[in-house]
């Protein structure tokens, strides 16, 4: 009988065997792992402690595909570790394969004690399916120090303080060494305390140790407010693990709040304005010992009030008691009355407060009327030159001071020259008729014409005269008069004319020209700091004001144009003294200090700055 085995062919044996091999070979690849694990360092450093505290410190180790737990152990009494920081301290810790595989990185803490000084050392051993890891682990221990604790003052004096108000002071505790928190209390009506000046006070407040050893010092605020009035005492006391506590003692006053009080400087206001325009007065306002801020208002839509009379006017406006109480200045408040429509207007400013009853009124009057254009001159004539109707004495002689016309002043009676007109944007005279030629001798034709003496004899009443001005150049040589002027009703030669307009050349370009506010012959020149430049149109404005004497000048550019309302500030200002400025007439004159082709034109006397503007 054949053996069954002895019949297979080696090949096909050999084919089985092979087949078998690689099968068994393809199930290893398939279910292979790639164990790895790691240790963030082989050294840790507890730092130094004393005998009475601890030091912990982490490290970590990264793992991955274990199959095997990890275990971990310390030796060294002075050593213990946990996987939590706030856990149980021991001396073996045993990390399962699964928690490290699906952490991928677990933190291993290693706390540091001892009651033996000096430098101690000890080792942390890793155990894992890939090896052994150690770390050495070090630290030092240091004789306890004893704790220190101080404070900055043992009194506290919040002399006195008005009833209803608080304030605040502060002590400061220096520390070192400290093993337990410090708890600080207070007592004693009208006291707290907080650790921040602006926090939350109380009778209690707790500073950890940790703290106050690692800044050195901590302070701690105390408030004093009462709404009683008398003497109050109180104790800060600060307890720690010192044997005896440290005491501050605390005392103040608190005294009945003084009145409130609060002058304002007029009962009422009155205000006079074209229509459309605005007419802006202040009153003063003084108070002292407010504990809350004024309001104050205004009734109606005629008026309004600011803070600055450059700053936005409105109907209300909150004045700070801090900024009113004891100042030496007293507080302006400015009122605006702006109206739309010719009529009377009555209104209220009220400042109140609800600790003062009552509060202050002052009573606001305003008044609207259209002002009066007294005199225009446009030079609106087809000839190119106007012969004066008469003498100055003839034109006294009248009957009637509003006759029309121009009339010879001084020197041979001559014609007015004219010449093409002036344009400025915004000037209403502006491209009507022709100009007056300023050039030629010294003195010139002086004319002049009326301009409704009733009217403008007015002693306390302001006028103001305007004119586009264009001088071609001025020198400094010939006779630098006024070139235009108004007419006192003496009517007297030079010493009559009022509200100069004096033009000299710049002393430092001969392309400049300045003018001049000046009164009359007597008076001294007061020049513009700003200079005008050769050939550009101008309009000048003068302001003749009798009450106070003052002529004040106001030149303007076609850039910047002409402002809806009299500036603050002139570009000149004549203060001297007149004894009269009334004024009758308006003067031109021809002067040999200015250049060939220079002109005045559009010639306007009115009461008022939105009036002199106006379009007739």
């Amino acid at each position: 009988m054949k053996n069954t085995y002895t019949n297979f062919k080696p090949s096909w044996l050999l084919s089985l065997m092979l087949l078998i091999f690689s099968i068994a070979c393809n199930d290893d690849e398939g279910s292979s792992l790639n164990p790895a694990f790691d240790v963030s360092t082989n050294t840790l450093d507890l730092g130094n402690i004393t005998v009475k505290t601890t030091a912990i410190k982490s490290m970590s180790v990264t793992a991955s595909d274990l199959t095997e737990d990890v275990i971990i152990t310390v030796s060294g009494d002075a050593f213990s570790i946990s996987d939590d920081q706030n856990g149980t301290f021991t001396n073996s810790l045993t990390i399962p394969a699964v928690d490290a595989n699906t952490a991928g990185t677990v933190s291993v803490f290693v706390r540091f004690e001892s009651e033996t000084t000096g430098d101690i050392t000890g080792s942390l051993k890793i155990t894992s399916e890939i090896g052994e890891f150690t770390v050495t682990l070090s630290g030092t221990v240091e004789t306890e120090k004893d704790p220190s604790l101080d404070v900055s003052s043992t009194t506290l004096d919040f002399e006195d303080i008005e009833s209803g108000t608080s304030a605040i002071k502060f002590v400061t505790i220096t520390a070192a060494d400290l093993t337990e928190n410090i708890v600080v209390t207070v007592t004693g009506n009208g006291f707290s305390i907080a650790d921040t000046e602006d926090g939350s006070y109380g009778n209690s407040i707790a500073i950890l140790a940790s703290a106050i050893n690692g800044a050195g010092t901590a302070s701690v605020f105390v408030k004093f407010s009462s709404s009683s009035t008398g003497d109050f005492e109180g104790e800060l006391t600060i307890i720690s693990e010192l044997d005896a506590d440290k005491k501050v003692a605390l005392s103040g006053s608190v005294f009945e709040n003084a009145e409130a009080s609060l002058e304002v400087s007029a009962e009422a206001v009155t205000f006079s304005a074209e229509p459309n325009t605005a007419a802006t007065k202040f009153i003063n306002i003084s108070a002292d010992n407010l504990t809350e801020d004024l309001t104050v208002t205004v009734s109606g839509n005629a008026f309004t009030i600011s803070d600055a009379e450059d700053g936005t006017f409105g109907s209300d406006l909150a004045l700070a008691a801090a900024d009113l109480n004891g100042s030496a200045e007293a507080t302006p408040v400015y009122i605006k009355f702006s109206p739309t429509d010719i009529g009377t207007f009555e209104e209220t400013l009220t400042i109140s407060s609800t600790e003062l009853d009552p509060g202050k009124t002052v009573a606001l009057n305003g008044t609207a009327t259209a002002g009066t254009l007294y005199f225009v001159e446009n030079f609106d004539y087809d000839a190119d030159a106007i012969t004066p109707a008469g003498t100055q004495e003839e034109w006294f002689a009248l009957t009637d001071p509003d006759t029309e016309g121009w009339y010879h002043y001084a020197n041979t009676i001559s014609p007015m020259t004219l010449t093409e007109g002036l344009t400025f944007t915004g000037y209403p005279g502006s491209g009507i008729g022709k100009a007056f030629d300023l050039s030629g001798a010294a003195g010139g034709p002086g004319a002049f014409r009326d301009a409704t003496v009733e009217d403008l004899s007015n002693p306390t009443k302001d006028f103001y005269y305007a004119a586009m001005v264009n001088l071609t150049s001025v020198t400094a040589t010939g006779f630098g008069g006024p070139f235009a002027n108004i007419l006192a009703d003496d009517g007297v030669g030079g010493v009559s004319w009022r509200t100069r307009f004096n033009v000299r050349v710049d002393g430092n370009d001969a392309t400049k020209w300045q003018l001049s506010a000046r009164k009359d012959l007597a008076s001294a020149a007061v020049y513009s700091e700003t200079s005008y430049n050769n050939g550009e149109t101008y309009v000048v404005v003068y302001k003749q004001s009798p009450a106070t004497g003052d002529v004040s000048l106001y030149v303007f550019n076609q850039a910047d144009g002409i402002p809806a309302t009299e500036p603050v500030v002139p570009d000149a200002i004549s203060k001297e003294v007149v004894t009269e400025m009334t004024p009758i007439g308006f003067i031109l004159r021809n002067w040999n200090n200015v250049g060939d082709g220079s002109k005045i034109d559009g010639l306007r006397i009115a009461d008022s700055w939105a009036t002199l503007f106006r379009n007739e």
